[in-house]
């Protein structure tokens, strides 16, 4: 039991070390935080991992008509893209897609934003054989997606 709390300990750590940088699109209304390593890259906010095949997109839109008409407008632009989608979750105030191509994956997240017009989303491309290094980062990445309310 004492191992175990201690193998736990010394995994935890360097995710618990890890530095984060803050965006903010006040335009849009909304930030996030991306792990300081991701660096900047492309138009927009586009983020990746050096000497990996891991990237972040960030971005916002319209949801006019309804935040699930959005979201099922993501999820085609996807599909269309080659994505398989395998699991998804959708309430009135987020949304959480995943799927597959080929040996990359996949983790898209939206959230309303303030005014109810608009969202605010980030997907997360990584190497399956990636899927436990990005656990941490998309679950912090999930947790500093808000709106500026």
């Amino acid at each position: 039991m004492l191992k175990a709390a201690l193998l736990m300990t010394l995994l935890a750590a360097p995710v618990a070390a890890q530095e984060w940088q803050r965006f903010e699109d006040s335009n849009a209304g909304y930030s996030i935080e991306v792990p300081a390593d991701f660096v900047p890259s492309g138009d927009g906010l586009g983020f990746v991992r050096p000497g990996k095949v891991q990237k972040i997109m960030v971005w916002s839109g319209s949801a006019s008509g309804s935040f699930e008409a959005a979201v099922s407008s993501e999820n085609a632009a996807l599909e269309s893209d080659a994505w398989a989608i395998s699991g998804q979750t959708v309430t009135p105030r987020w949304a959480e897609v995943s799927g597959i191509k080929g040996i990359q994956t996949f983790t898209q997240r939206m959230i309303v934003l303030c005014d109810g017009a608009g969202y605010a989303a980030f997907r997360a491309e990584y190497s399956v054989a990636d899927r436990v290094e990005m656990e941490p980062v998309i679950a912090g990445l999930t947790r500093s997606l808000q709106a500026s309310c």
